[in-house]
């Protein structure tokens, strides 16, 4: 090129620019996805390297050429670019534009490949062209993951970018899909294992359970010397066990709670007449092996039994109680 008048040569094109045209005055500037690193071009010599673009002007094909402005500049996060991409922004299926990286992968800025630096990692998921961290609820396994995938019935997650759900604890339940938290083991009922949906087993028989019960054994762990000095610690840890029904009544299984309420059987029921209840009483008439209930006792001779009796009461002058199992006095006949 040449811009003055009586000039007996002609000057070359200066670096970032190109003189494609005879007898030309100005020179031009180099064209967006390319690279004019030399002088005296007369067209690009270069495309612009892969994973950037080359806006115009560019001087340098080496984009870590920090001291040059004019150099090319990386793709966007989640996109990819091949050779000669002329702009930041993306016009599908236009590969002089960056295009939109593969589901599945991570393309971090500069990436020349549709499936960037490698698989979304563990704990996160790769929508086309983002990465993102698996929310509450759910979880991420292995890599390449395109979508969170929900907890299952049994466990739970309350935390972000997680590549597994966590088991529920005894003394609760995590039914249904994307829990966040588990729940108290429900009254009447005993979760004794860990990753539980629905609870496992009924409260034993002459036994209440109250919620988050976690063992089917009364006597699990007890510390009596614990419980005689009444150790705040010892005390709060029968809450987790079943507790036994109270005297005069008895508990058939999956009782809920202390108070009586007759017909009701998820709650005690009152001793029936002829008989009488101690402690923790089940609806047996004997007792199992294994068994920590106590039988319902027949009301012994020489005493009756009227209905929710914890103590037989013995017949009084004027009146006796032949036999076993007698519900009231008899009068003593003439």
């Amino acid at each position: 090129f040449q811009p003055r008048t009586t000039q007996s040569s002609c000057l070359p094109a200066p670096i970032g620019f190109i003189s494609p045209d005879v007898g030309t005055s100005q020179p031009s500037v180099c064209p967006r996805g390319a690279v004019c690193d030399v002088t005296g071009l007369s067209g690009a010599s270069k495309a612009c390297p892969p994973g950037h673009y080359c806006l115009e002007g560019t001087r340098t094909s080496n984009f870590t050429d920090f001291g040059t402005p004019e150099r090319p500049l990386p793709c966007p996060f989640g996109t990819y670019c091949g050779p000669g991409v002329t702009t930041n922004r993306t016009i599908a299926n236009n590969f002089t534009t960056p295009q939109t990286c593969f589901a599945g992968y991570l393309c971090e800025p500069g990436s020349a490949t549709p499936q960037g630096s490698g698989p979304c990692p563990s704990g996160h998921y790769c929508p086309p062209g983002q990465l993102i961290p698996c929310p509450s609820r759910t979880y991420c396994p292995g890599v390449a993951n395109t979508e969170p995938k929900p907890c299952i019935p049994g466990l739970y997650q309350q935390e972000y970018g997680q590549s597994s759900c966590k088991k529920c604890p005894l003394g609760t339940i995590c039914p249904g899909f994307a829990r966040e938290l588990p729940e108290p083991c429900p009254p009447g009922f005993v979760c004794d294992a860990v990753g539980l949906p629905i609870p496992s087993k009924r409260c034993p028989a002459g036994h209440y359970c109250l919620q988050n019960t976690l063992t089917p054994d009364p006597l699990s762990a007890l510390d009596i010397g614990s419980l005689l000095r009444a150790s705040p610690i010892a005390l709060a840890e029968t809450q987790f066990r079943p507790l036994p029904c109270l005297p005069a009544t008895y508990c058939m299984e999956g009782v809920e709670n202390n108070v009586t309420n007759a017909g009701v059987f998820t709650q005690p029921q009152p001793c029936k007449e002829g008989s009488y209840c101690e402690w923790g009483t089940s609806d047996n008439s004997f007792v199992v092996v294994g068994d920590v209930s106590s039988p319902m006792l027949p009301c012994p001779p020489g005493n009756y039994c009227p209905k929710g009796t914890y103590i037989p009461i013995p017949a009084p002058r004027g009146f006796f109680a032949p036999g076993e199992g007698n519900t009231a006095a008899t009068m003593c006949l003439p």
